[in-house]
């Protein structure tokens, strides 16, 4: 699959957007990625964005954040 190439800043902005659109995530944030040296199996080259919380992440907000990562990572790379 062809990834769209982001820079850094842009994924985390991207990343924010689709985590803000839950009104119970408005305090959450994603702050940085943390990349791969070398791309894995299936291509992407991070694999995972530290989020932050103003006053602790529920669950609810941890799995809208796993499924958000886990949905960019399909479609976009790191340049």
């Amino acid at each position: 699959m062809n990834r769209r190439i982001v820079s850094e800043e842009e994924l985390v902005g991207i990343l924010n957007t689709e985590l803000s659109k839950y009104d119970e995530c408005k305090k959450c944030k994603f702050d940085f990625i943390n990349k791969l040296a070398e791309p894995d199996k299936s291509g992407s080259n991070w694999y995972s964005a530290n989020m932050r919380s103003g006053g602790g992440a529920s669950a609810f907000c941890r799995q809208v954040a796993d499924r958000v990562v886990s949905e960019a990572r399909k479609q976009m790379n790191i340049a």
